[in-house]
């Protein structure tokens, strides 16, 4: 299976950890990062996940978990103790706060940041805009037509 495009054309899935630098609405930048994996445990607010796929650890990863998170499990508002062994869980952190979204097998769409809550726009659109479109795929010339 094939992910993406560019650099990540031939990544086999998503990114289990990245940093990534953004412009914000004050003129400066902001560091937002995700890390993706398998629940691995909980004390406090120290949440260990193990980033990797179901054939490779790439590494185990402890991150704060601040306590105004936004937390999900199964698209729905939960507490971070409502994780379980088994879950998959996406962490987003960044100035403007932590989100925390899990899964269990039975929901396996996966975890994603794309909205809060129930009839709430996406995360991304709320304060970054819509992502442009991609650009127009121009065919390539039939045989017979090439010179």
């Amino acid at each position: 299976m094939v992910f993406g495009i560019g650099p990540l054309k031939d990544a086999a899935g998503p990114p289990v950890h990245s940093e990534s630098v953004v412009p914000n609405d004050k003129g400066g930048f902001d560091t937002i990062t995700m890390d993706q994996g398998g629940f691995a445990s909980l004390s406090g607010d120290q949440l260990t996940i193990t980033e990797g796929t179901s054939r490779a650890t790439y590494k185990k990863a402890t991150l704060t978990i601040p306590s105004g998170a936004t937390v999900r499990r199964n698209d729905e508002k939960a507490q971070l103790s409502d994780l379980k062994a088994g879950d998959t869980v996406l962490v987003a952190q960044g100035p403007d706060g932590t989100v925390v979204d899990a899964h269990d097998a039975q929901h396996a769409e996966g975890p994603k940041l794309d909205k809060i809550g129930p009839g709430e726009p996406p995360l991304v659109t709320q304060k970054y805009g819509s992502a442009p479109s991609p650009p127009a795929q121009i065919p390539a010339p039939d045989e017979e037509g090439a010179s």
